[in-house]
């Protein structure tokens, strides 16, 4: 079932929206808070800012009691409590307070937030590879942490069995709640966050989620995944390789043409098909025909070898750019298409019979997003880029931009 209304209870304000923004990113009507009598509307998704980090545990605990008393929980289909990635709060008292009020049957918590860093292993939560309590976070003057371990920290406040999963059980799929109803969870990537949610999921179990922006993110995800992004790659110049490579690190498939093979054995369809079959998993993809420079020099080789001149086999590469583009584009349902390469984005526009653009906005300096005007793909979200241009992650952001609502 698709989760549509979600509470988020933080304790801060930055941590609220930062979880917030997450929501509305996915078309989700979303409003942050300042006290629970303005949760009012049954249509929007809500975001709870306490401010009780800096309270003592039993003033966060009653004002959680009070905030929460008249807030009907069960109109919600997930109520989350967002705790700082760091482990620093009242995390116990108010999850008390909380509990007391929703009765959840199961409670799941998993502080991890690999982005940025946190992650759990062995109980242990750390910053950046460093356990909590070796680093200056076990100082903070105002909420110093005390407890790293974080089946530990909520056995001092419970009477009640803690069940930790290591990342062992996570991945050989030995997670089991028959026992317990209080969860905790190693994570050190986001895959093993999203393991976490679609097992607990499968309980069909009254849920308290809790934890970092990492765990609330990969929950939206699961729920309300974005349709993937595809890219195409044509330009030769070293920062397209750079942008390439940074946004295959990041976790995005990379399709490399074959120029030479598909001029000489007509192999299209069998990269389009490579290319639908990825993008149809759920897969960000991207397509390119000049990975290396020595792809450009086999291009150039063949050139000669077929007596065309370079303005020739660039002309017929876009032009098989292109046409795998379009081909890709029209059988997968995509959030949208981004091109690097002045040639790469006029074969797809022409071979699309586009009109030209509307532009939406600049999402980093020099990129802008748009919408395409005429052709067989008229309103589609495309992002274009010149090749030589942009720090190393453009071409990750621009990416990540388009599935954007």
């Amino acid at each position: 079932m698709e989760m549509e209304r979600y509470l988020i209870i933080a304790d801060d304000f930055t941590g609220a929206n930062d979880t917030g923004v997450q929501l509305t990113k996915r078309g989700i009507k979303t409003q942050v808070v300042l006290d629970a009598e303005n949760i009012k509307d049954p249509n929007f998704s809500y975001v709870l800012d306490t401010e009780s980090r800096a309270l003592s545990e039993d003033e966060a605990y009653r004002k959680l009691k009070s905030q929460l008393k008249d807030v009907k929980l069960d109109d919600f289909d997930l109520v989350y409590k967002k705790i700082d990635s760091t482990i620093r709060g009242n995390i116990v008292a108010e999850l008390k307070a909380i509990d007391e009020l929703y009765q959840p049957e199961l409670i799941i918590f998993a502080p991890a937030f690999p982005d940025i860093g946190r992650t759990t292993v062995d109980e242990v939560h750390y910053v950046n590879g460093r356990r909590i309590r070796e680093t200056e976070f076990a100082k903070d003057p105002l909420k110093p942490v005390k407890e790293d371990n974080i089946r530990k920290l909520l056995e001092g406040g419970f009477n009640e069995p803690v069940i930790h999963h290591s990342l062992k059980d996570l991945r050989d799929s030995n997670v089991i709640f028959h026992e317990g109803r209080i969860h905790t969870f190693d994570a050190e990537r986001n895959i093993d966050l999203d393991k976490i949610v679609l097992f607990s999921l499968n309980t069909e179990k009254k849920i308290l989620w809790v934890g970092s922006a990492g765990l609330a993110n990969r929950i939206i995800a699961v729920n309300r995944p974005y349709r993937p992004a595809l890219a195409i790659v044509g330009s030769l110049s070293e920062v397209s390789r750079k942008q390439m490579k940074y946004a295959e690190e990041k976790g995005i498939r990379l399709l490399k043409l074959d120029i030479a093979d598909i001029i000489k054995n007509k192999t299209e369809d069998e990269y389009i098909t490579q290319a639908v079959d990825l993008l149809k998993k759920g897969s960000d993809l991207i397509i390119t025909s000049a990975y290396e420079r020595e792809d450009y020099e086999e291009t150039v080789k063949l050139s000669e070898e077929l007596s065309m001149t370079k303005e020739e086999i660039s002309m017929l590469v876009q032009d098989i750019v292109g046409k795998i583009a379009v081909e890709v584009i029209s059988q997968v349902e995509l959030s949208g298409v981004f091109v690097t390469g002045g040639d790469t984005a006029m074969g797809l526009l022409n071979k699309s019979k586009a009109e030209g653009s509307l532009i939406l906005e600049e999402i980093m300096t020099g990129i802008p997003m748009m919408e395409l005007v005429g052709g067989i793909f008229h309103g589609y979200r495309m992002v274009s880029k010149a090749g030589a241009f942009g720090n190393e992650e453009a071409l990750y952001y621009s990416m990540e931009k388009i599935k954007e609502a």
